[in-house]
């Protein structure tokens, strides 16, 4: 099996920024069917599966997880939410999106 486009899409359940891209996510699902898609917040796991169940409408295709803090700012730098790593399908980092970005600029990655 080919390898993916992944999204990584870092998140904190009270950010209303997160929420509106976790909507729009859900809300145009198909568009990543080829691709995985990573929701990783360092709250508690039932925030986050509370969190899925309200604004990503329980879409079994997206993957949830609780990552530690000191991983998320430290290894992958994030310091503010929502903030999305693509990484190609060689696992090469694409592109960084700090805060809320357009469908079109992200689906643009599942097209290539």
């Amino acid at each position: 099996m080919p390898q993916q486009i992944k999204y990584l899409v870092f998140f904190n359940s009270e950010c209303e920024h997160c929420q509106s891209e976790a909507r729009l996510l859900a809300d145009n699902f198909e568009a990543f069917e080829d691709a995985e898609v990573y929701f990783l917040s360092n709250e508690p796991l039932q925030n986050i599966i509370n969190f899925r169940e309200q604004y990503l409408k329980g879409q079994a295709g997206f993957n949830i997880g609780n990552i530690d803090s000191k991983v998320s700012s430290g290894i992958f730098g994030v310091h503010t939410f929502p903030y999305v790593m693509i990484y190609g399908s060689d696992n090469k980092l694409l592109k960084t999106f700090k805060g809320e970005v357009k469908l079109e600029a992200l689906t643009q990655y599942v097209k290539q």
